[in-house]
């Protein structure tokens, strides 16, 4: 091995140690990061009205922007949830218009 390759060697351990001391808590999002999730994000949003009573299907549901509503991630919460309030086409699918999951 020679001198630069030792140096170059010696470099990128000193890094990851770095990085292994002082891990990025990616759960936390900077404020600027969170304003654009929501703008250009996209929440589930009804894909046809939907009358209070009504089953959700996964039909019943799409996503569009922007964000700043329900995940679509969270998708699989909603489903077989009953709608409590009447919500209209487009409208964004919120905790408080269907009923609470079931455990």
């Amino acid at each position: 091995i020679t001198p630069e390759e030792l140096k170059t060697l010696v470099s990128g351990v000193k890094f990851i140690d770095a990085a292994i001391r002082n891990p990025a808590d990616k759960t936390c999002l900077s404020t600027s990061a969170e304003e654009m999730r929501r703008i250009f994000g996209r929440s589930v949003v009804a894909n046809s009205n939907l009358e209070v009573g009504h089953r959700i299907e996964i039909g019943d549901l799409v996503y569009k922007k922007p964000g700043g509503g329900l995940s679509w991630k969270d998708i699989g919460t909603l489903i077989n949830r009953r709608v409590v309030r009447p919500v209209l086409r487009d409208d964004l699918i919120t905790e408080a218009n269907i009923s609470e999951a079931t455990k």
